[in-house]
């Protein structure tokens, strides 16, 4: 009668440690999609600030740094979702698209 006991126990034990674990990823995602949107006000702070430059043509290389910056990151996003898809993880794609954070570095 202990074995069966002790066998419940550990899987309500395990349900349990899911259960937390989940809690837990969603806590960490949330925090992390309000450190994104932190990172994303502090950035159009930048933009503002850049924009009042007085120097066109400094406005125009840092816009230019930019672009690039952002299609080399988009570049690189690209990849990975390949690669996913390469392993028939599609699922693990959709799984990540609904994820607020992934949603957001793919939308830029």
């Amino acid at each position: 009668m202990k074995a069966a006991e002790s066998a419940v126990h550990s899987s309500v034990s395990g349900e349990v440690n899911l259960r937390r674990t989940a809690l837990l990823s969603a806590k960490e995602a949330q925090e992390q999609l309000d450190a994104m949107n932190a990172a994303g006000a502090r950035i159009q702070q930048l933009l503002e600030q850049l924009e009042a430059l007085p120097n066109p043509s400094t406005r125009e290389l840092v816009h230019e740094f930019m672009e690039a910056t952002l299609g080399f990151y988009g570049q690189g996003l690209a990849r990975i979702l390949q690669v996913v898809r390469a392993a028939g993880s599609e699922g693990e794609i959709e799984r990540m698209i609904s994820s607020g954070i992934v949603k957001v570095a793919l939308s830029i």
